[in-house]
């Protein structure tokens, strides 16, 4: 027999095997872990803010009262977030003829409430088809990004949130 035959044969797959595993390419791909910091934060801050409103409402509180119990929670979660804008918008406005929306400057160091002109006697907000809006500007940081959100407001009490929290290089703005 002729074993010159089968050594060479032996020593080809030996190669072509060697050859086929140096030649192997390896994929790879690296996903970034979803930051839910911003969600939680607004979850949380959302949460805090129905129970004041409900225990305000429940309490009969004046609206000043319940303004100034909100403008304290806005103003410690953007101290414990420094990294975060956080406004609030309230009211009823079957009961008053404006919304309120708290937010932190930061220029003044604490909350300011800002009155938000609005009444329920206009044709659009009677009409069930059509739902009236109002505009959220935050006030930020950064003067340059300004963040506008539209709400529908229904009849009752309201209450919206807007929390734009900048994490590394990527901007989350989450409005309820």
């Amino acid at each position: 027999m002729n074993k010159k035959a089968q050594f060479f044969l032996i020593a080809a797959l030996i190669i072509a095997g060697i050859i086929l595993a140096l030649s192997q390419t390896f994929t790879s791909s690296s996903v970034e872990p979803h930051e839910t910091i911003a969600y939680d934060l607004s979850n949380e801050v959302y949460y805090e803010a129905s129970q004041v409103i409900d225990n305000g409402v429940f309490n009969e509180k004046t609206q000043e009262d319940i303004t100034e119990e909100l403008s304290n929670l806005t103003e410690y979660y953007s101290k414990i977030n420094p990294d975060s804008d956080i406004s609030i918008v309230y009211g009823n406005p079957d009961s008053a003829n404006h919304l309120q929306e708290i937010s932190y400057n930061y220029e003044l160091g604490r909350a300011v409430s800002n009155s938000i002109p609005f009444t329920t006697e206009d044709s659009q907000f009677s009409d069930t088809s059509q739902k009236r809006k109002v505009r959220v500007k935050m006030n930020s940081k950064d003067k340059d990004k300004e963040v506008v959100r539209d709400f529908e407001v229904q009849k009752g009490q309201n209450l919206y949130l807007v929390v734009k929290k900048k994490i590394k290089n990527e901007q989350f703005v989450i409005s309820r």
